[in-house]
């Protein structure tokens, strides 16, 4: 027994000792020269962690209380601009000691994503973040949630349409808790359309497979001028509102939508469905209250 608690408080000192090191290079990192010593390591680090190119400008801070801030942040794929940021703020929090339990906080200023559809119908993300000779790893044990905040960020979404779908001004917070599934959940997302048109949204995303889902959509209102792109006979004068709620899978979702575009109110209901021939698509609308 006696050698048993001389062993538990050796271990108990080495892991002490530990923190006490890695704590006091924390607190007397955030100089210049330090900083600029471990961009580069961090950039390495992170480009072969998310097999992408990552560049960073500038560590503009890093200490133990405040996290790391990263000011001109880029992600790119052969070349290709995938998402940049003009600043991303991270700090780690202490959620339980014993077995040890963290959760990061990511704050994105000014984050830029451009999201194009190829030929091939595969996304440039998706096929960027694809891992095909990787296997999937599941996610660390110490890691409980990461809560990512966006404030003034903007989409760009290329391949859908004619033109360019942008948006801008989005802020929101989303939520994603680790484990076997995981869990997506936005908790407000806002976003502005073009140049008038504005957007909210709310909802969850299962991780595991089959992926459920639950998502709230509300257009307060749609200018026809910014639904252009997507609707070319669309008035300029238009003006559309409505809810879209989402529920279901990613494989089988079912949609229900209502849009109130004038005096006239347009309910639809559409389900996709997995069937043996492919995927099969049902619908029904009904118009209500409309001006001739």
């Amino acid at each position: 027994m006696r050698v048993l608690r001389w062993m538990t408080i050796t271990i108990a000192g080495l892991v002490a000792l530990v923190v006490l090191l890695v704590g006091s290079v924390l607190l007397l990192s955030d100089r210049p020269a330090v900083r600029a010593a471990i961009r580069p390591r961090l950039e390495t680090l992170l480009s072969q962690a998310l097999r992408l190119d990552v560049r960073i400008d500038d560590i503009a801070g890093l200490t133990l209380w405040k996290g790391v801030r990263a000011t001109g942040v880029s992600l790119s794929h052969d070349g290709e601009p995938l998402i940049a940021a003009d600043a991303l703020h991270v700090r780690v929090g202490l959620v339980r000691v014993l077995p040890p339990l963290v959760s990061i906080r990511a704050e994105g200023e000014g984050v830029a994503v451009d999201l194009a559809k190829e030929p091939d119908g595969e996304w440039n993300l998706v096929r960027a973040f694809a891992s095909e000779n990787q296997e999937k790893s599941p996610p660390p044990s110490w890691l409980d949630a990461i809560d990512v905040i966006l404030n003034d960020g903007r989409l760009r979404v290329r391949g859908v349409a004619a033109q360019p779908l942008d948006l801008s001004a989005i802020d929101g917070e989303a939520v994603v808790v680790l484990g076997d599934p995981g869990r997506l959940t936005v908790k407000q997302l806002a976003a502005r359309l073009g140049a008038a048109s504005q957007l909210a949204a709310s909802g969850w995303l299962d991780l595991g497979a089959p992926s459920a889902l639950e998502l709230q959509l509300d257009a307060h209102p749609l200018a026809g001028a910014d639904l252009k792109p997507l609707v070319p006979q669309l008035a300029d004068a238009a003006a559309v509102t409505g809810t879209v709620q989402v529920t279901g899978s990613l494989d089988a979702p079912t949609a229900e939508l209502h849009l109130a575009p004038g005096p006239a109110t347009i309910d639809l209901w559409a389900q996709l469905a997995e069937v043996s021939a492919g995927r099969h698509l049902t619908a029904s609308w009904q118009i209500l209250a409309l001006d001739p």
